[in-house]
């Protein structure tokens, strides 16, 4: 038979135990401690069935939303053009943090309002990876250091950990430093052909000064 102290111990013990799984359930319904293997549409299979009420914001979650579920808060879409193919004039999409890469048109929508989520980060990237999206890889670094890469498009912007390279520039000026605006930190080369321009595709070194 337990004494009163240990009675109390057992309730304690039982009370956080009841606690702690709460708060697990509760983030696991979220979907903030999804692991990046994990399919919320199997550890959140409620959503299926949940319905978002009218005239209430529809939520997006690229990384931890699907777009078979409705967009409520605890159950969001995946993608910002799902979003919209279920919005009406008058209506609010909310974008959790994250990297949202995808076209999207808006028609015939009035007053429809799309936002970040209070404190989100949230990014519209519009770059193409080399090696997932263009299918190219790099070459192996010469001699100098230098590697080489074949693109089946013109490339025109360059971009290193979300941060753009300047061209005829790189690595020596920067926007971050505004360096890129200091004559002396760029390239030069010998102007060729017409009207005092560079051979299209190409950069001559003027040498050492």
């Amino acid at each position: 038979m337990l004494n009163n102290r240990q009675q109390r111990r057992a309730l304690v013990l039982s009370l956080l135990m009841v606690m702690l799984a709460q708060t697990a359930y509760i983030e696991s319904y979220r979907g903030w401690t999804l692991g990046e293997a994990a399919s919320p549409s199997h550890l959140n299979a409620a959503c299926n069935s949940i319905s978002r009420p009218s005239s209430t914001p529809i939520y997006v979650d690229a990384s931890q939303g699907s777009d078979d579920w409705n967009g409520t808060w605890s159950c969001p879409k995946a993608t910002l053009s799902e979003a919209l193919n279920d919005a009406t004039a008058d209506d609010e999409i909310v974008l959790a943090t994250g990297r949202y890469h995808e076209n999207v048109t808006v028609n015939n929508k009035d007053n429809l309002l799309i936002r970040a989520a209070d404190g989100a980060r949230v990014v519209f990237d519009g770059t193409l990876s080399i090696a997932d999206d263009l299918n190219a890889s790099w070459g192996t670094a010469d001699g100098n250091g230098i590697q080489e890469t074949t693109l089946p498009v013109d490339g025109w912007q360059l971009f290193l950990s979300y941060d753009e390279q300047v061209p005829a520039r790189w690595p020596n000026a920067q926007f971050s430093d505004a360096t890129v605006f200091n004559r002396s930190y760029w390239a030069e080369g010998t102007l060729t052909g017409s009207n005092n321009a560079y051979t299209q595709g190409w950069l001559t070194d003027a040498g050492p000064e």
